[in-house]
């Protein structure tokens, strides 16, 4: 990450600096200090660390910490590309909180979009194997209900045929029974 840090001064004597990183003519009076702060890549300066400071510090980053590099930004317009990456975190935190309360009756849907979500993360440079691991126990444990739920309704239609033969059954036996007592008397 870049950070800048203007530092205004009298253009008279800030006129003839050099700026440290590019090596030109500061003729603006103003002078630029870049530190950085994680990647000299980053498409984007932190301009609002009240904001980063809350969303970095949210329970998924402590949970499963990131590092996102955000290349992908650079296609976007400069002005959007700190709020989208905000966004970014903010979609992060959402879907692993909402990963955590999950139980397997949620709709299939809700796991489609999910992963379709992760993968667009992954572009982003976030570690989402945690949050996907999460999400194919769940779609297994659903998919292993719904097979043993398929097999119970087998079951139950079984059951429901033999006990219907058996009261066939049971009915020809009581008709024999009724005949062999009137044979017999």
């Amino acid at each position: 990450m870049i950070y800048v840090k203007l530092v205004l001064g009298n253009p008279a004597e800030t006129a003839n600096q050099q700026n440290e990183v590019t090596g030109t003519q500061v003729e603006t009076g103003v002078t630029v200090n870049i530190e950085q702060q994680d990647s000299p890549d980053s498409p984007f300066v932190k301009s609002y660390p009240e904001i980063w400071q809350k969303v970095e510090s949210m329970d998924a980053f402590r949970r499963y910490p990131q590092k996102p590099h955000f290349y992908p930004l650079v296609k976007c317009g400069e002005l959007s590309r700190e709020s989208l990456a905000i966004a970014k975190m903010l979609t992060f935190a959402s879907l692993v909180e909402k990963t955590s309360k999950l139980n397997i009756e949620v709709p299939d849907d809700f796991f489609d979009s999910s992963f379709q979500e992760l993968g667009d993360l992954e572009t982003f440079g976030f570690d989402v194997k945690g949050v996907r691991d999460r999400l194919n126990s769940l779609l297994e444990m659903k998919v292993q209900l719904g097979q043993f739920q398929d097999k119970s309704k087998e079951v139950e239609i079984q059951i429901a045929e033999q006990t219907q033969e058996r009261k066939k059954h049971n009915e020809k036996i009581s008709g024999v029974a009724k005949q062999i007592k009137d044979l017999q008397d």
